[in-house]
């Protein structure tokens, strides 16, 4: 009896599975309307968006049609590119779009073609560099502003409603490529990056070139070297992989490495030399940020 009363405490993990023909770069879902909606990008190159909503439902019993409960089922949506990709941003704001960014330097804007979301089309085809786009972040307070990073060092942001499709401003932001990105939700202007020269930086983007600075050629050069990040990190020792801001918190932050290292930071945190550091040893000669608040291995 005593068993069988422990068993019925242990938690119970139920899944539903969707067959993908490859291996999956990036997933990201819609968000909170649309949590259903779930789009990929494959090494295979192709960009699909699956309708995952009969799955959902069926966790709790709610399905309307069990049959499309199943793990074959189509994409609603099938765009291929002319290399794989890793950029994938779902919009915050106008849940229904989605950016994409290839490594062949493809940047596009895909919309639903109805207000069901049963089909969708590709809207824009962005005017780039070329270069490598490793990572997408909408603006949270701005439906048609966006970011993109990548292999070309800088951080681009740009404009839907500009007539070009080409980028509204430019930083040279890191001495090596740029993985990751993130926007802070709270302070609008402050961005995230993480790069392969093992720093993450803090900007803020009130410090950014203008469009007209960027435009004019004696100046553009200098505008994009003369912008100096607000915060910048050179802690973990390998290529940092994601950076993200606290949803609830507006000055910390999550940076993952290839070191093996999830760092967690409060950038108001200010330098109090009364308090001795303690935790985990830390490798030989390194030494603790204040900001940084917790390290997991």
């Amino acid at each position: 009896g005593k068993k069988l009363k422990q068993a019925t405490k242990d938690p119970i993990l139920q899944s539903r599975e969707i067959q993908h023909p490859c291996t999956v770069n990036r997933i990201r879902n819609a968000g909170r309307s649309r949590p259903y909606l779930i789009a990929t990008f494959g090494e295979d190159h192709h960009l699909r968006i699956w309708n995952g909503k009969q799955h959902m439902l069926s966790l709790d019993g709610r399905a309307d049609d069990l049959s499309l409960v199943k793990k074959d089922i189509k994409p609603v949506f099938e765009m291929k590119n002319n290399d794989e990709g890793y950029g994938l941003a779902w919009s915050t704001i106008d849940e229904g779009r989605l950016l994409t960014g290839s490594c062949a330097g493809e940047l596009h804007l895909v919309v639903p073609a109805n207000e069901s979301g049963s089909t969708w089309v590709r809207h824009t085809k962005f005017k780039t560099s070329k270069d490598s786009i490793e990572d997408i972040a909408w603006s949270p307070d701005e439906r048609d502003v966006f970011i993109t990073c990548g292999v070309d060092r800088c951080v681009r942001m740009w404009d839907i409603r500009t007539s070009q499709q080409s980028t509204h401003m430019v930083v040279n932001a890191h001495k090596s490529d740029i993985n990751v990105v993130s926007w802070n939700k709270q302070h609008t202007h402050l961005i995230l990056t993480g790069s392969d020269d093992c720093s993450f930086r803090v900007w803020d983007k009130r410090k950014f070139p203008t469009f007209s600075q960027l435009h004019t050629h004696t100046s553009a050069a200098k505008a994009k070297r003369d912008v100096k990040p607000y915060a910048h990190y050179q802690w973990h020792t390998r290529s940092i992989t994601s950076v993200t801001w606290n949803p609830h918190e507006s000055s910390s932050l999550a940076v993952s490495s290839e070191d093996n290292l999830l760092s967690f930071w409060d950038l108001s945190v200010e330098v109090d030399n009364s308090v001795p550091p303690s935790g985990a040893k830390l490798p030989e000669g390194a030494k603790i940020p204040p900001q940084l608040m917790f390290l997991h291995a």
